[in-house]
């Protein structure tokens, strides 16, 4: 392969790299507000309605775990995508100086 393909497809793979990153930031920011919204839902329905309160405790308690833990997950791909890539680029650099 020559330089130029090379070049341009490390270009093209960087690009669609910070592109996911992007798109992972977005999500990061969504389900930092979801953290925000969801008790508050959550509040308004309890005093709105003559339910039980521990069905609401309950529903709250389960909301929150899962939005942590798709905010781990996303902060997770984020991270190994972003070391991946930095691998990468410190291996073609490398690869770059000792030609």
């Amino acid at each position: 392969m020559d330089e130029k393909k090379y070049s341009q497809l490390y270009q093209a793979l960087l690009q669609e790299v910070l592109q996911f990153h992007n798109g992972n930031q977005r999500r990061i920011r969504k389900g930092m507000l979801s953290l925000l919204l969801v008790p508050l839902v959550f509040l308004v329905l309890l005093f709105l309605s003559e339910g039980s309160r521990v069905i609401f405790l309950l529903l709250w308690i389960v909301s929150m775990f899962g939005i942590a833990a798709y905010l781990i997950a996303v902060e997770y791909i984020d991270y190994e995508t972003t070391t991946l890539n930095w691998r990468a680029s410190s291996s073609a650099l490398n690869l770059v100086r000792s030609v």
